[in-house]
């Protein structure tokens, strides 16, 4: 029956957040003995000023607890309480922890050994690059990986996760009936059939909101042991995932990139300020003191070594960024025919890819 009430307060999230829920608790005893007692007086005590209390109210007194009764054996969405063995372990000690995880999907045991891998939505060539060389080595050595499920790094690196074979968590600033972004709707669904999960405290129903992300990360970073950036600008909202990683006392790692390239200017500064400079899952797995089984140990980039000056020029200019032939055409001041042709070198070389129309990147 307390779980039904877990599950009441997540509708009031809102108003009454996990150290809100945690003070009633240590005042009533029990989440039912709280609901019961949900007064005006209580809520003012907790900090919620009057007018947003008058709206916990109403929305208190119209909420059908057996509608929510429902929901608790509903197939396709798992209630988990932080009271309960299946709650995520890495979790469940911090203060502001979620009192209730809506799953689609599985938690196991063993995503106590979690890594969460963040970054831009505005990943470039060299992002996805990096993403491909770590990945693989941390699913290899059992890791599981989280990530949130925007566009940019967290789909990069839910999709390479799952080209592994591995174990893909992802948390959601919405309610876990409605994945979001729709574009990442078959890539949600991939993870779920493949034995990973998709969560969040919001409850089933709620679209997400800007303000809901910077809540999202902090579940993001919790279930991890430590938290990899990928890439990211001076102002990025992944910047918030590592502010609350440092509160938990998670590892915080960050992979280098160009001091050209804005989407680097954030991960560079993280290296300035004492981050954990990353290159390989290897690096990762020995920052965190885990074990890597060996197969994709220390992953090398393509090697350049055998490349005319100016294959190397091109090749250096699409490090930074996925550019089109015109741009590298103009930047390198080369004749048309003589960029076409080195590039068509390059790719035959698997150094770097035709990304379509026109546009070219490692």
């Amino acid at each position: 029956m307390e779980k039904l009430y877990y599950l009441a307060f997540s509708q009031l999230f809102e108003f009454i957040g996990p150290l809100r829920f945690r003070r009633l608790l240590d005042r009533f005893g029990s989440a039912e003995a709280a609901w019961s007692n949900l007064r005006l007086q209580e809520l003012l005590a907790l900090g919620i000023k009057e007018e947003r209390a008058a709206k916990c109210l109403n929305k208190y007194k119209i909420l059908d607890l057996k509608r929510l009764n429902r929901l608790l054996s509903s197939q396709d969405i798992k209630i988990i309480c932080n009271f309960e063995e299946g709650f995520p372990a890495n979790l469940r000690p911090l203060p502001d922890s979620p009192f209730l995880l809506y799953v689609r999907g599985q938690l196991v045991a063993t995503d106590t050994k979690a890594v969460a891998i963040v970054g831009t939505r505005r990943i470039s060539s060299y992002g996805q690059r990096v993403i491909e060389t770590i990945v693989p080595g941390l699913v290899n050595a059992g890791v599981t990986i989280v990530s949130g499920l925007a566009f940019g790094v967290d789909a990069k690196v839910a999709e390479e996760t799952l080209a592994a074979g591995g174990r893909a968590l992802a948390v959601l600033a919405s309610g876990v009936d409605q994945i979001t972004p729709r574009n990442n709707e078959l890539l949600g669904q991939r993870i779920i059939e493949s034995g990973g999960a998709i969560v969040s405290e919001l409850p089933p129903g709620v679209t997400p909101q800007n303000y809901f992300f910077p809540i999202r990360n902090r579940i993001i970073s919790g279930l991890a042991l430590g938290v990899v950036v990928v890439e990211a600008a001076e102002k990025s909202g992944s910047l918030h995932t590592v502010n609350f990683a440092t509160d938990q006392g998670r590892q915080v790692m960050a992979v280098p990139g160009s001091v050209f390239s804005e989407v680097s200017r954030g991960t560079n500064r993280l290296i300035r300020d004492g981050a954990a400079m990353v290159t390989t899952a290897e690096y990762v797995l020995e920052e965190l003191g885990l074990r890597s089984v060996g197969a994709y140990r220390n992953t090398p980039l393509p090697p350049t070594g055998e490349l005319s000056a100016i294959e190397r020029k091109i090749f250096d200019l699409l490090s930074r960024d996925q550019l089109p032939i015109d741009t590298i055409i103009r930047t390198l001041k080369l004749p048309p025919s003589e960029v076409s042709t080195n590039l068509t070198l390059l790719q035959l070389k698997g150094l770097i890819k035709d990304w379509g129309g026109g546009v070219f990147g490692v």
